[in-house]
């Protein structure tokens, strides 16, 4: 489950979390638990079974939460991909019912979703120690033996090297939102420390975001229009063809839970020079092995790191090592055998479901019809600055 199919990272796992599991044996079922996502005709058109119950504005946070409630009923299993509507709701599913909510990113609201209706669900699922870490600081009853890590995968048959002729430049490749988070702005400065190495072909960008104007009025200004393509966004079918003609990763990010880009470019024998984020990119690089591991935020490192990579005679053989590191830690098969283990394991208690709805999950003023909800905060903040 997810509030919505949008483009991102947390749809690709579940997209291929979904097809493993059917792969051995499970009835899947995909479910938007808000709005209809632009990638629900993608899942339909490879066989996945996508309902969305979609929220009427006319009707109350509570109403639509016991439509989601009665949906739910008939599930085994529950994974629950941020999904406040889902969460608030545990309580009046089958004690039988398994739910595992997944965390994907260290945001506070991203914990606040997991960890609500305390003692409803079975176990939380982190992606990465990074994001447990980040868990058990952000709510102080949250314990150790509450989460279980389990690492996104990827497949490694549809991203996979190609054969290609030799080159002397090498190609860096950027893929993802254009936004701050991304370190996005750093790219047509760590790109202008080495402007001039003869060894250098371009650097494409690959994205949409908010940042997209003034990434590319940044890049004009330092005249890299010759070096640096902004392209755009590309659909999820075109990554794994798109990805492997490239030398080189380039992930500035300041945050990340576990980054799938990566895993596909390393699967792909691209070497990554990326941010070193504890817990969470340096449980698969190893500097210096299968690629670069650098300080976020210090493009000084960054462009040394990159000058390194592109001049490296060893670029194969840590090409060769980011493929390895892939197929033998994080592939989907790997993902796919860990939930496994945790729906058959038996290292956590069963819940005594309440029958209750979390209303504390389903923001301002839940009985009121959506459309009310807006008006009314409105009319609250007009009546506190009158008194």
């Amino acid at each position: 489950m997810t509030y919505s199919l949008k483009i991102g990272g947390v749809e690709s796992v579940i997209f291929s979390l979904g097809k493993e599991l059917i792969n051995k044996g499970f009835e899947v079922e995909i479910i938007e638990t808000l709005e209809k996502g632009i990638w629900k005709t993608y899942f339909q058109s490879n066989g996945f079974k996508v309902v969305s119950i979609v929220k009427n504005p006319l009707m109350s946070s509570i109403r639509h939460a016991d439509q989601v409630a009665t949906y739910l009923k008939s599930f085994d299993i529950l994974l629950l991909n941020d999904s406040p509507y889902a969460q608030s709701v545990i309580g009046k599913l089958s004690a039988q019912s398994l739910v595992f909510p997944i965390v994907h990113l260290p945001l506070s609201s991203m914990a606040l979703n997991a960890t609500g209706n305390k003692g409803q669900w079975n176990k939380i699922v982190a992606v990465s120690p990074l994001i447990k870490e980040f868990l058990l600081n952000e709510v102080d009853w949250l314990n150790e033996t509450d989460i279980k890590c389990i690492s996104n995968g990827i497949n490694t048959q549809e991203f996979s090297p190609i054969e290609r002729d030799i080159r002397e430049k090498k190609k860096v490749l950027f893929l993802g939102r254009l936004t701050e988070q991304k370190g996005v702005m750093m790219l047509p400065q760590i790109i202008d420390q080495i402007r001039n190495h003869r060894g250098l072909d371009c650097l494409d960008v690959y994205g949409a975001g908010p940042l997209e104007k003034e990434l590319k009025s940044a890049i004009d200004g330092l005249k890299l229009k010759s070096i640096i393509n902004v392209k755009g966004a590309i659909e999820h079918t075109l990554v794994s063809q798109i990805i492997p003609d490239y030398d080189i990763l380039l992930m500035t990010s300041f945050q990340e839970g576990h980054p799938i880009v990566l895993l596909e470019a390393m699967a792909c024998g691209i070497v990554p020079v990326v941010s070193l984020l504890s817990g969470s990119t340096d449980i698969v690089v190893k500097h210096g092995e299968n690629g670069y591991l650098c300080d976020p935020g210090n493009t000084k490192q960054f462009a040394t790191d990159l000058s390194l990579a592109i001049d490296n005679s060893r670029l194969d053989e840590m090409a060769y090592n980011a493929r390895l590191t892939i197929e033998k830690q994080f592939s989907i098969e790997t993902m796919c055998n860990e939930y496994i283990t945790l729906f058959t394991s038996l290292n956590f208690p069963q819940p005594v479901r309440t029958g209750q709805v979390d209303k504390t999950l389903l923001g301002d003023y839940p009985a009121l019809p959506s459309i009310l909800v807006r008006p009314m905060r409105k009319t609250l903040k007009l009546l506190r600055q009158m008194l």
